[in-house]
């Protein structure tokens, strides 16, 4: 199987699932990265938004494909 083929085989549910997870540990470890100087508030804030952005994007395409496949 391909590289291709291999990201064509997780659904989209699986997507989001590892998306909203990714959110999850994100905000739970930049507060303490902050707090050690490893990461600004800035740049963690920015890096969370840009995960949730993702989120967004994967449930309409989810809802997207549902629609499609009526």
């Amino acid at each position: 199987m391909s590289a291709t083929d291999r990201l064509f085989a997780v659904s989209i549910e699986e997507q989001i699932a590892s998306v909203e997870r990714e959110i999850r540990m994100r905000e739970s470890a930049y507060p303490r990265w902050v707090e050690q100087r490893r990461m600004t508030v800035k740049t963690a804030e920015h890096e969370i938004t840009c995960m949730q952005a993702v989120l967004v994007t994967l449930r309409r395409i989810e809802t997207t494909m549902e629609g499609v496949q009526s």
